[in-house]
């Protein structure tokens, strides 16, 4: 339906907008725009029919100055400083009766609104875009309509996802969807009475068998009684929003005040949830003025009331969760290592200790990488989790046949080590599914549900399974070697092909039988108001499935990594190639859309990891293994009269070489080499006139050309020459790094860390010197300060990718955003409403720690993570003056023990839980410390990833088996009382 059609000109309703922002939401604005005082803040409506045809689409997050221009403006209301915000504004609505009632329930108007800087009108913050108000057009008659809103607060997108509403407050006897008590009719009122539509959002349900009404001082809404307060209905699944209209006096309108209860559904009168607060006052809402003169104006005409706002809870609702990885779970039934079906279990526990959420890593294929966040595909789940003995069950193999007879023992030897030996354990899984499916002889593909499964599927799975097929048989995990291209994979990917149909009908199976494992664990979680929470990856493996079926939507030539902003020691690269947004974006973001439709199947929160790179990512080209010289994508480049106005000689050329060309004396080859200094020259570079400065060879002019040339791997090396090349290759890719800037593809960015490089350290101020003396320093030191901190803002990018990402889905959306997040990053996580985490000894931009106190309520609070040692290994091994610090300066105790006690983890994660943050989620590994008995011999073998190397990460694996832990009644009720002490147990 085009609702432009539903106007004409000649007659027209006068529609009132008053808008109220409580004080809790107007900090937030405030704080995001930048702006201490409201006379400094703008609003603006946008929404999606006539009269709002010339606004932004209500479902726009990025809106331009310019068409916040176009929308209808609100004025400010002044009142006192500490009080609620409040806007208003008018605008005419054209009516066209006929063709209102020809579009049935189409007929809505649907608006949100923008609040913006007056001073900067580029920083915008609009309200929750997940529950975006709604008119009911066929309400609209000659007269007038005043329709009092209540911004709505970004926490409303969280509170609105499928984590709460589907799983928190999921309690089904108050899902019931009816339609409001709408009117039918325009002249319905007149001049006796007034029509009065009531909206509130209201996802918190106080018990499974309960109604939502409105109560008032008025006999339309209940004189006070709750057994008389009108219903109001849910209309929407998705979104928990509560209707009702009534007909009140036109005598008794002004003095109508009225609050929202859940009652009792078999006892009306019995209130189970009142709003906290004041009585809403219709006069207050609307203003005494507006509402007298609208009262006055329509006499003989029609007047409607509308209000949407948001139940007013006593609280906020905090909740507690776990995290740990599936390969980490321990059981009986797993072998070698944790298995979906293991998530059964845990949940069950988790419930059991309050435990309402629980967190894992990435599920994806990685083949042999033990990393989940290598994904050869970012659809296909891992079988090294499969449950074997499950899929045993499902084929009906025989208890005597022999396959089972290996299951036992796989299980056997893989669950006798103490961590997970992840090659050892994925060659046996792969076999043993070989092995089911040769002995299930193709009867599950084709039942009934396989063949739902296919097709619910057919757009990834066929190719996936082609891509493992050719990748297997040519033993070639670079596809671009192979003999057939990505455009045959359709063509190929059916069972029936002889060449590659036993292999594709495997990968059918393991994935058939993979999602049918999950998804138990999945109804299982959300059966017992346990929220599951899936990991997002920023990057996919170069070779893997995804980059060879969609080619277009990765840039091949480009690495995303990590850039250096201190010393040499922290630049990475990350292999992963950088993702073509242009080209997603023409495609309307399909590939992201469908991915995350994929994992909401399973999860009903998401964490996104290394969330700054939606914004901007460090581009590397693929040659420099290092990370050093990337550079941001997007990034706003320098221009080359920057770069010639640092010249400290009037020669721009040498400015140029000096900055672009790695700095390398002889003597520095020579302090690294020693006696081997003249081979290295010889076979890598070529001297400079006087001998002082080397160049490196064409030969050797990239990492990449000098990891080849000086490869530790070739056999039959002698162990001082492989220890020569390993020793090589370090210093030289350290020299190769040694530059002040780049130029790449024409354009020019200065290196991350050339402020430590000797390229940048040797410079000086005698313009005699030819070499060092042709740049002023103090100005290259200021262009980089300007370059890095000022000029790469990339707020809007960030805005409609994160947005377009959560709407994708109705998950719970959450943010790492560890580490050196620009400014630009947390507006925007606080306008959509995406958790970011806080973990007290990573503070945001440096410093001590931060105060678990002071935590934002959109956040989750964590002891550690995945990434970074265990509390008790932090406290005992990485940083003792640290602990000390935290023990008595946050804590406020006195000294703190030398070990990591019980108790100290039990002050430590308490500190947590009261935060007030919505979430704490905290490593199982810190909270088994919290119990002796639970504790592992040596807290360093807890560690999950260590980031810059390579061995004992992903091998973390649960000292205690599930079915252990949730026979620890001791630990079990302190955890539940723990979370009861600290106001984190949902009630």
């Amino acid at each position: 339906m085009v609702f432009g059609a539903l106007f004409s000109e000649g007659r027209s309703c006068k529609l009132h907008l008053a808008l109220t922002i409580p004080r809790s939401t107007a900090a937030v604005i405030s704080r995001a725009l930048g702006e201490d005082d409201v006379r400094a803040i703008g609003v603006s409506v946008v929404g999606t029919a006539a009269p709002l045809d010339a606004w932004a689409p209500v479902d726009k997050e990025l809106i331009s100055p310019e068409e916040l221009k176009q929308a209808l403006r609100l004025e400010w209301r002044e009142g006192p400083a500490q009080d609620d915000w409040r806007f208003a504004g008018e605008v005419d609505v054209p009516l066209d009766q006929k063709a209102l009632k020809a579009a049935g329930s189409q007929a809505a108007l649907a608006f949100r609104f923008v609040a913006f800087s007056l001073n900067h009108p580029s920083k915008i913050f609009a309200e929750a875009s997940a529950a975006a108000h709604s008119l009911d057009l066929k309400w609209l008659g000659e007269g007038e309509f005043l329709c009092a809103a209540e911004f709505l607060a970004p926490e409303n997108n969280v509170l609105t996802s499928s984590a709460f509403c589907q799983v928190i407050f999921g309690r089904d006897a108050c899902q019931e969807l009816r339609p409001a008590d709408l009117a039918t009719s325009n002249v319905a009122g007149g001049k006796d009475s007034v029509l009065l539509h009531l909206v509130v959002i209201a996802p918190r349900i106080p018990a499974s068998n309960t109604k939502l009404v409105a109560c008032g001082n008025v006999d339309e809404l209940g004189n006070s009684e709750l057994s008389r307060a009108p219903v109001l209905h849910r209309k929407d699944r998705k979104v928990p929003r509560y209707e009702a209209t009534v007909r009140v006096s036109r005598a008794a309108v002004t003095d109508v005040q009225f609050r929202f209860f859940f009652v009792d559904a078999e006892n009306a009168a019995h209130a189970l949830l009142k709003e906290s607060g004041e009585e809403r006052r219709l006069e207050e809402l609307y203003s005494p003025a507006l509402l007298k003169a609208s009262l006055e104006r329509t006499s003989d005409g029609l007047l409607q009331l509308s209000y949407s706002g948001v139940f007013r809870y006593a609280s906020t609702w905090k909740g507690a969760g776990v995290a740990v990885p599936v390969s980490s779970l321990r059981s009986d039934a797993s072998a070698g290592i944790g298995e979906f079906l293991d998530i059964i279990d845990l949940v069950e526990w988790s419930s059991s200790c309050g435990l309402r959420l629980i967190q894992l890593l990435p599920i994806y294929d990685t083949g042999f990488d033990p990393s989940p966040y290598a994904a050869c595909s970012v659809f296909a789940l891992h079988p090294v989790y499969m449950r074997l003995t499950a899929v045993a069950d499902s084929i009906g193999l025989p208890a005597e046949h022999d396959v089972r007879k290996e299951i036992m023992q796989a299980q056997s030897e893989l669950n006798a080590f103490a961590s997970v030996e992840y090659q050892r354990t994925l060659r046996w899984k792969l076999r043993l599914i070989e092995l089911l499916y040769q002995a299930d002889n193709n009867q599950t593909l084709s039942t009934p549900e396989f063949h739902a499964f296919f097709e619910a599927n057919k757009d990834w799975l066929p190719v996936y399974a082609l891509w493992k097929g050719l990748r297997d048989r040519t033993g070639e995990w670079n596809y671009k070697l192979w003999p057939a291209s990505a455009k045959q994979a359709k063509d190929l990917a059916k069972v029936e092909n002889k060449e590659y149909g036993a292999k594709i009908g495997l990968v059918f199976f393991t994935q058939y039988y993979l999602h049918v494992q999950m998804q138990a664990a999945s109804e299982c979680a959300r059966r017992c108001g346990v929220v599951l929470k899936g990991d997002l990856p920023i990057g996919v493996a170069r070779f893997g499935a995804d980059t060879w079926t969609h080619p277009d939507l990765f840039r091949m030539d480009m690495s995303a990594g990590c850039p250096s902003m201190g010393d040499w020691s922290d630049a990475q690269n990350w292999d992963f190639p950088l993702y073509n947004w242009e080209e997603m974006a023409r495609k309307k973001f399909a590939w992201w859309k469908r991915r995350m439709e994929m994992m909401s199947q399973y999860f009903t929160a998401c964490r996104v990891d290394h969330v700054l790179g939606f914004f901007r990512i460090w581009a590397i080209p693929s040659h420099n293994w290092t990370g050093f010289q990337g550079h941001f994508d997007p990034c706003n480049a320098l221009k080359l009269d920057e770069l010639k106005e640092l010249r400290a000689v009037d020669n721009s050329k040498a400015v140029l070489e000096r900055l672009l060309q790695p700095y390398v004396t002889f003597r520095e080859v020579e302090a690294a080499f020693g006696e081997q200094a003249n081979r290295v020259v010889s076979e890598v570079f070529t001297a400079r006139s006087g001998g002082a400065m080397l160049d490196f060879r064409p030969e050797c002019d990239t990492v990449e050309k000098i990891g080849v040339l000086y490869d530790p791997s070739e056999p039959e090396l002698s162990d001082s020459e492989r220890a020569f090349r390993e020793h090589a290759r370090k210093v030289l890719w350290k020299l190769q790094d040694n530059r002040m800037a780049l130029c790449f593809e024409k354009q020019y960015y200065l290196t991350c860390h050339m402020l430590f490089t000797s390229s940048f350290k040797d410079l000086h101020d005698d313009p005699g010197d030819p070499v060092n003396g042709v740049i002023n320093k103090a100005k290259l030191s200021d262009l980089w300060h300007d370059f890095y901190n000022k000029r790469q803002s990339w707020r809007g990018p960030g805005l409609v990718r994160l947005s377009m990402i959560q709407k994708a889905s109705s998950m719970m959306i959450c943010a790492e955003d560890l580490g050196s997040v620009p400014d630009e990053v947390y507006p925007v996580l606080d306008q959509l409403g995406i958790l970011g985490l806080r973990i007290q000894r990573w503070p945001p931009g440096g410093g001590n720690f931060l105060r678990s106190d002071q935590y934002p309520y959109l956040s989750v609070a964590a002891t550690s993570c995945h990434d970074c040692s265990t509390l008790r290994a932090w406290w005992e091994h990485d940083d003792r003056l640290s602990a000390q610090k935290l023990y008595s300066e946050h804590l406020n105790h006195d000294l703190a023990p030398e070990t990591c006690t019980d108790v100290a983890s039990q002050l430590v994660v308490a500190s947590n839980f009261r935060s007030d943050a919505m979430w704490a989620i905290i490593p199982i590994q810190d909270l088994m410390d919290m119990w002796d008995e639970l504790r592992s011999p040596d807290p360093r073998m807890d560690a999950i990833n260590r980031p810059g190397t390579v061995e004992g990460c992903w091998a973390y694996r649960m000292k205690w088996s599930l079915s252990d832990l949730k026979g620890k009644s001791s630990f079990n009720s302190f955890l539940l009382n723990q979370l009861q002490d600290c106001g984190r147990l949902d009630v």
